[in-house]
């Protein structure tokens, strides 16, 4: 059903998706493991779905989150966050 939903959706407005900004836009204070996982399933299904999403924006996050993590932040609390980026790594060597 969802794939009909996308599918209706025309390129122009496709082309628009913001999903990528949405996520650096929240990585910074939503870096747990149920998160970093929804993310992955948001991205995974946009990309799946013909809906662009810009990889090096997330990336780029995902990296400034985990540069502020590090300075006070323990090793778990950083793992979401890792996992995500291995993620969009992996989607990215796909594209």
């Amino acid at each position: 059903m969802a794939r009909g939903i996308v599918d209706m959706v025309t390129p122009d407005n496709k082309a628009r998706s913001n999903i990528a900004e949405i996520i650096a836009d929240n990585l910074d204070i939503s870096y747990g493991e149920q998160e970093c996982q929804q993310f992955a399933e948001t991205i995974e299904f946009a990309l799946n779905n013909g809906v662009p999403v810009d990889l090096d924006i997330v990336l780029d996050s995902c990296q400034r989150a985990l540069d502020d993590l590090d300075t006070w932040a323990e090793d778990e609390a950083k793992e979401p966050l890792m996992r995500l980026r291995e993620e969009v790594l992996r989607q990215q060597g796909e594209r």
